[in-house]
């Protein structure tokens, strides 16, 4: 590990380790469809459960949840003594393009992946553009697929489910204008990849400018843990959080703070959801993602 990276890690990671922890038990538990539970699959190596258009469904979630977080999860299962997930190398098996996916809709539409889903970013890889996506609308071909919940079910591993589902890349995104963290994180990282550092750290200033109250300010964010957890590793990746130490805190200290004390799980909004034992799966990734101390290697190739 770089002398950045462990710097980085003495701010962002070791001061929470046991908050990582508590995210990671949730990430790695059994996935309940009565309790809308979410948890791991190893049969598949993907997270298992989530929201999609059709409501809570049993299904291995590749893009946006297990993309983003692939590369940590394994890291953090190995570190906090769990049977190693191999979810990084699933999730390219699943995303490589040879791969059909077939749209839940009434329509027999079938795509691949074109490889610019905008967490690729988050990751390290360099893909040029910022893409908006579609929801988990996209299931795993198999040649005949059946129906599941209005929609066409296809899998592969196991029969009938859980089924394996994605979002899509769909439209190209305005590189540099202000939106919530879901979309400007990866366009900071981007203009960074890019050899603009010079306007990477201006957007990132502007993010930082709108920080109030240890949460950020629309446009940029209000009330999600996600998007926090997104200017976190924005933040520790590029290197520019030694400048904004007193604002990263503030936000750290917030982040923390939606924790939920029963279950360890990140709610997605607060203070709506803080205390409930309402959960979802993209703040929990987004979590392990953002304390990885691994994450700025990824970048130093930039």
């Amino acid at each position: 590990m770089s002398l950045a990276a462990m710097q980085a890690a003495e701010f962002f990671t070791t001061p929470h380790i046991s908050n990582f922890k508590r995210v990671v038990k949730v990430i790695m538990g059994t996935f309940d469809a009565s309790t809308k539970t979410c948890g791991y699959n190893y049969s598949i190596q993907l997270p298992e459960g989530g929201y999609t258009p059709e409501g809570f469904i049993d299904a291995g979630i590749v893009i946006d949840n297990g993309l983003q977080m692939s590369k940590s999860l394994d890291y953090w299962s190995v570190y906090f003594g769990y049977t190693p997930t191999s979810l990084y190398s699933s999730i390219r098996a699943w995303l490589n393009p040879q791969v059909v996916w077939l749209h839940s809709g009434t329509t027999k539409t079938t795509k691949s992946y074109s490889g610019l889903d905008r967490r690729e970013l988050l990751l390290g890889f360099n893909v040029g553009q910022v893409f908006d996506t579609d929801s988990q609308v996209w299931f795993a071909s198999k040649s005949t697929p059946t129906k599941y919940n209005g929609g066409q079910e296809s899998h592969t591993m196991s029969d009938p489910l859980p089924a394996v589902v994605t979002a899509l890349p769909t439209s190209p995104l305005n590189p540099t204008s202000n939106s919530n963290m879901e979309t400007f994180a990866p366009k900071i990282l981007n203009q960074h990849m890019q050899g603009n550092k010079s306007m990477a750290a201006d957007m990132f200033a502007k993010v930082m400018s709108s920080v109030s109250g240890g949460d950020l300010s629309s446009p940029f964010g209000g009330g999600t843990t996600r998007d926090l957890a997104l200017t976190l590793h924005v933040a520790k990746v590029t290197g520019f959080w030694s400048k904004y130490k007193s604002q990263l805190q503030s936000l750290i200290n917030t982040f923390w703070t939606q924790q939920d004390p029963k279950t360890g799980g990140m709610p997605q909004t607060f203070p709506t959801h803080v205390g409930t034992n309402f959960t979802t799966p993209e703040p929990q990734g987004q979590t392990i993602l953002w304390g990885d101390p691994n994450s700025p290697s990824w970048f130093e190739s930039y």
